[in-house]
């Protein structure tokens, strides 16, 4: 037997959308409900590596709009002759002073089996260098990020890779 589900989605920008998805019977009663949540399943293993350079450090202004994700700003010059910071994703024009200030470094990581190129955004960024005793809440310029990274490196670091992103880290 097969059963017909509707799903409807609001969009500021287009309206509705609804979308028409068909399963079996079969398909729908493979579908777990939240108690039936194995315990050992819902840990993530993190794997171990040790992240041995830094190739890349890029402090840049982000979008303080929560939902762009800190997109990195543009600057573009306005109408009045002044420069701003613009979003690429929700196209909103912002002054500097009011953007995230937010931090990708692009380093090499190695693995029980390769060397690979992996890239750390500010949060898990911020944890190592906590982790290894220092005050990163004044730290935001490329030059001080490399310092920084030269002292503590190499470091072993547990971590969570999603297409080559550091996405979480513990010590």
């Amino acid at each position: 037997m097969t059963i017909c589900l509707t799903i409807q989605k609001k969009y500021l920008s287009v309206g509705t959308l609804t979308v028409e998805v068909f399963v079996t019977e079969d398909e729908l009663f493979e579908v777990s409900s939240d108690e039936e949540v194995n315990d050992d399943a819902a840990h993530i293993s993190l794997a171990v590596g040790t992240v041995e350079a830094v190739v890349e450090v890029d402090p840049y202004l982000a979008c303080p709009i929560a939902s762009c994700n800190n997109v990195k700003m543009v600057t573009v010059k306005g109408e009045d002759d002044i420069y701003r910071m613009n979003c690429k994703k929700c196209h909103g024009t912002f002054r500097a002073s009011s953007c995230n200030k937010y931090t990708r470094a692009v380093m090499l990581l190695k693995t029980d089996s390769e060397l690979k190129k992996v890239v750390m955004f500010s949060p898990q960024i911020q944890k190592m260098f906590v982790s290894r005793g220092f005050d990163c809440t004044i730290l935001f310029e490329r030059i001080d990020m490399i310092k920084f990274f030269l002292t503590i490196l190499p470091v072993e670091i547990k971590y969570r890779l999603v297409n080559n992103t550091v996405r979480e880290l513990v010590y």
